[in-house]
């Protein structure tokens, strides 16, 4: 059995492990691979489909996929 993380309001998640559980404004940080530079959001989590994230303000979908050395992780904008 895998270990499956909880949610933490308060320190940085690793998406797509965890998904937010409420709607709002996070800072999302999208490192693609190991050698790529980290590129940083305010972003929205879709909750109706969810198909991932979106920049806020923008509806633009953020691309979150990752090769060996990359990550995603997220956190509300003010926790």
């Amino acid at each position: 059995l895998e270990d499956i993380p909880e949610y933490n309001p308060h320190a940085w998640n690793e998406y797509p492990k965890v998904k937010p559980v409420e709607p709002g404004i996070y800072r999302l940080e999208v490192k693609h691979s190991a050698g790529s530079p980290t590129q940083y959001f305010a972003a929205v989590f879709d909750f109706t489909s969810e198909k991932g994230w979106y920049v806020y303000g923008q509806g633009n979908l953020i691309n979150t996929s990752f090769l060996n050395g990359g990550y995603v992780r997220f956190r509300l904008w003010e926790d």
